[in-house]
């Protein structure tokens, strides 16, 4: 099960940020209070990222 992020504006606390990261398969960035969903990386990144 996903949760999904609300689609207005909503200051977020570090504890809200962690267990939303806990709970999802994507990945966030959290700046100010803000989430920004990350883009996923490519198959090519993660094997150079592994090396």
């Amino acid at each position: 099960m996903s949760a999904t992020l609300p689609q207005t504006k909503q200051h977020l606390t570090h504890a809200d940020y962690f267990r939303l990261e806990q709970q999802e398969d994507c990945r966030y960035e959290y700046l100010a209070g803000e989430v920004f969903a990350m883009a996923s990386g490519s198959e090519s990144h993660a094997l150079s990222a592994a090396a």
